[in-house]
């Protein structure tokens, strides 16, 4: 009798049980094993930085702008278009090891950048092309990438609600923004940030 593999929810769920038991470094090898072995890619968007819960937007610590400069092993650019009075409300840096930064804005605006140091480049037209997703190809400043209007995303079967996005890579750099807006404003913001 073959054994069946869990689902992408599923893999969550018990990430989710183990984090909160402490394991952040099991929890994330238990989760992506897990998802190699179902045959299902993870969805990168989505399930784009293990963040335990009650925690910041990733797995990290809070710190200040200046501070974050020194700190991750990039440069990174702020945007100078944000919409509706947006402001800057906390920055989180992650560890040593990953050294991503997530950048928070009010009007839950969310700004990821994550080092691609040793990473295969994303494969856009392969997310894209996923069942259920609304992603369309995009570019940001001529750099091909990904994004989607804000709505709803099928994930596994089960609608969930999911920010719009903008995903693309400069010079070794993943960024990818999150917020409630259409994609057209989430491009604005992406294109400002030079």
């Amino acid at each position: 009798m073959k054994a069946k593999m869990p689902s992408r929810r599923g893999a969550i769920g018990a990430l989710m049980v183990v984090m909160i038991l402490g394991v952040v470094p099991v929890a994330a090898f238990l989760a992506t094993r897990m998802l190699q072995s179902s045959g299902t890619q993870p969805i990168r968007p989505i399930l784009h930085r293990v963040v335990p819960p009650g925690e910041g937007p990733i797995l990290g610590t809070k710190t200040t702008l200046e501070e974050a400069r020194s700190l991750v092993p990039f440069s990174f650019a702020e945007p100078s278009f944000l919409p509706d009075d947006t402001r800057l409300t906390e920055v989180w840096v992650g560890p040593a090891a990953d050294r991503s930064l997530a950048l928070v804005y009010s009007n839950d605006i969310l700004i990821i950048f994550h080092p691609m140091e040793g990473e295969a480049m994303p494969d856009w037209e392969a997310i894209i092309n996923q069942p259920g997703l609304h992603f369309q190809k995009i570019t940001v400043n001529g750099v091909p990438g990904m994004g989607a209007d804000a709505g709803v995303q099928e994930i596994d079967g089960v609608e969930e609600p999911y920010p719009g996005s903008v995903d693309w890579v400069t010079n070794g750099v993943e960024t990818t923004i999150y917020g409630p807006y259409p994609l057209k404003i989430l491009l604005h913001i992406a294109e400002s940030m030079h």
